[in-house]
């Protein structure tokens, strides 16, 4: 209403009769509306576009760094393929053309390969490459989750050709760059292209094949199709297993965009002969041993490579934007929690959990994430914490937060309780009451863990902002301890 009025009040003088006057209240509603619609329309457009629109769609929130790298990628990226189709237009001489063919799979491999080195924010660790045999032909298959799986299946050798849908095949971007490197387009079933892929194999180029057929949207595999087992047993090729971990996350299928930091992860799995008995006869066989000894060793892989801190900046951008005390927060709290390893290591890893004075959620994301198969419910007094760490961007299906008063709640049973830094602001008698219920309630097996300050050590912990100096929960059995703690008929310490 402001900026209405004083529009309207200088506005009035474009009908002024002398043109200096008509000239200043030009300039100044121009300039007014001016501001007004970048208030009002670009920084909410903008506010929309890079925070809560993703928020809305469950994603993490741009940051400046991470718009600039993925900004930098998308154009190295466009660029190499305008480049490769240039150099394409360039092999028009029917001369040497299996030459041509080889040296254009070189700049291939060498794209990807800058590419995906150029994309700072991201590590790259290969092991045991020494698995693979590039000097005959195989069949590699591998698991498919992101648009990253096709650079770094290229980027190992130039003798490669690949297996894509149609979308890839009719690219603006690298369609051109496909079809003149062979890549075999199985719209119309891999049976079609034997002929194709039989020459090409007489070269000496091993066959890629993603046995998912397409992009996973989640981190967990899909069902492997029958197409590759069936080619290696028809041109009698061996099979290759490459286990790619991380590039999920990287670039997820829905949110291709946006380059995450992390590590991109391939490990070679030891090659499969094609007369190798212990993998069944048949191909149908072989589809279902192949796919079963692949889900085990990408299960090790995903164990060995998601740590605690795997999820860090997932977690980290839950709270950006929130306030910078918030964010500052989260950083030392899971500094001094060590991202929570040692109540990953104590707590089950399935069943009910519940955190009891869960604050803004920081241990109950952590556990939700990293523990697929647990329920974890977050409790808080708080009920500005609980709206925070429920409007999360990226909330897991098994996490769930509940605002109520710890000591009168009415909790369900549970494989385990944690009690972390919350007995201390309960009175004596109701730590009483909330134990024994809590026993009452524990599943048979479960766990109850309780950790909290040490006055002992007050002085030290004052000096923190944030506790960071604790002892394990008093031995219920010492004298004058199981005494206070009434505890229900059957239940031990």
């Amino acid at each position: 209403m402001s900026a209405i009025t004083t529009i309207i009040g200088i506005g009035v003088l474009l009908f002024a009769q002398h043109p200096a006057l008509k000239s200043i209240a030009l300039l100044a509603v121009i300039g007014i509306s001016s501001v007004l619609f970048l208030t009002f329309f670009l920084e909410e457009g903008l506010y929309h576009l890079f925070i809560q629109g993703r928020k809305d769609r469950g994603q993490v929130p741009f940051t400046l760094v991470s718009f600039l790298l993925s900004v930098i990628a998308f154009v190295i990226f466009v660029s190499g393929c305008f480049l490769l189709m240039g150099i394409r237009l360039l092999f028009f001489m029917p001369l040497f053309p299996k030459r041509q063919k080889l040296i254009y799979h070189y700049l291939v491999m060498w794209y990807c390969r800058f590419l995906l080195y150029i994309m700072m924010n991201m590590r790259k660790k290969v092991v045991d490459k020494k698995n693979i045999d590039f000097s005959k032909p195989s069949v590699i298959i591998s698991n498919h989750h992101s648009f990253l799986d096709i650079l770094m299946m290229l980027m190992f050798h130039p003798k490669v050709v690949m297996v894509t849908n149609d979308w890839v095949y009719n690219s603006p971007f690298f369609g051109m760059v496909v079809r003149y490197a062979d890549f075999i387009r199985v719209s119309a079933g891999i049976e079609t292209q034997l002929d194709k892929i039989r020459k090409l194999v007489e070269q000496g180029y091993s066959i890629i094949v993603f046995p998912e057929g397409q992009r996973s949207e989640h981190i967990e595999l899909s069902r492997f199709h029958k197409g590759a087992f069936y080619l290696a047993e028809v041109l009698q090729l061996d099979i290759q297993a490459v286990v790619l971990h991380g590039t999920h996350r990287a670039m997820p299928k829905k949110d291709g965009f946006y380059l995450r930091s992390g590590c991109l992860y391939a490990r070679f799995l030891q090659r499969i002969a094609v007369d190798d008995p212990g993998f069944g006869l048949g191909y149908k066989e072989r589809t279902k041993q192949i796919s079963k000894y692949f889900r085990v060793e990408y299960q090790k892989t995903r164990v060995a490579m998601e740590t605690p801190s795997y999820h860090y900046e997932t977690l980290y951008k839950n709270y950006l934007y929130k306030s910078p005390v918030l964010e500052w927060y989260f950083r030392v709290k899971m500094w001094l929690e060590g991202h929570y390893q040692l109540f990953l290591e104590i707590l089950p890893a399935n069943g009910r959990i519940f955190d009891i004075g869960c604050g803004y959620g920081f241990l109950s994301f952590s556990l939700a994430l990293n523990r697929e198969t647990t329920w974890v419910t977050g409790l808080d007094y708080d009920a500005n914490k609980i709206e925070i760490a429920d409007n999360c961007p990226v909330k897991p299906a098994n996490l769930r937060f509940i605002h109520a008063d710890a000591a009168t709640f009415d909790y369900p049973p549970a494989t385990a309780y944690i009690l972390s830094d919350v007995l201390h602001y309960l009175t004596r008698e109701e730590q009483h009451g909330l134990m024994v219920r809590l026993i009452a309630t524990l599943e048979p097996g479960g766990l109850l863990l309780v950790r909290d300050g040490d006055k002992e050590k007050r002085k030290s912990t004052e000096a923190h902002s944030l506790p960071s100096f604790f002892r394990p929960m008093p031995d219920l059995t010492k004298p004058g301890i199981s005494s206070t703690l009434s505890l229900p008929p059957g239940c031990s310490k």
